[in-house]
């Protein structure tokens, strides 16, 4: 399967929204290249699994299904000189209420392994998916305070 992007991010395809950024001598030109670098990686994960991508900036925000009120299961960020994964943990792993697992890593092939990792420990690409997707909800109404992984593209 390929990686998807999202209906509610644009009608682009994903390597179209980071190609014109990767040409010239911008500030995130070497951004830009470093994610196109990154999502052949990623398309590698969707083999078994679909994965939809919302896009925001240069954080890929992956969800298990097309559908705008799915929370991201897992986010990597891109930046000069590597990447920045982070999850919410599976409801019930997590010692509190969307507590969140961050890796970092200066390595494309790394960064998707952990990508990998990500996917399996939060729960998003299995059966259990709409029970914690509603667990999550239930928890930001229980505990709105922690509507600041929502900025960070979770929670």
């Amino acid at each position: 399967m390929p990686l998807f992007h999202h209906t509610t991010s644009s009608s682009r395809r994903i390597y179209e929204a980071y190609e014109p950024l990767a040409e010239g001598d911008a500030t995130w030109t070497a951004t830009a290249r470093l994610m196109l670098e990154f999502l052949p990686e990623l398309e590698t994960l969707c083999v078994d699994r679909p994965v939809w991508a919302v896009l925001s900036h240069f954080r890929p925000c992956m969800v298990s299904r097309d559908d705008f009120r799915s929370r991201p299961h897992v986010v990597g960020a891109v930046a000069q000189p590597g990447f920045t994964i982070r999850y919410l943990m599976h409801p019930d792993d997590a010692p509190w209420p969307r507590a969140e697992f961050v890796g970092e890593t200066d390595s494309t092939a790394r960064a998707a392994e952990l990508v990998e990792i990500a996917m399996d420990r939060s729960g998003g690409w299995s059966e259990e998916e709409p029970r914690i997707q509603e667990l999550w909800r239930e928890s930001s109404a229980q505990f709105p305070q922690l509507g600041a992984g929502v900025a960070a593209g979770l929670g």
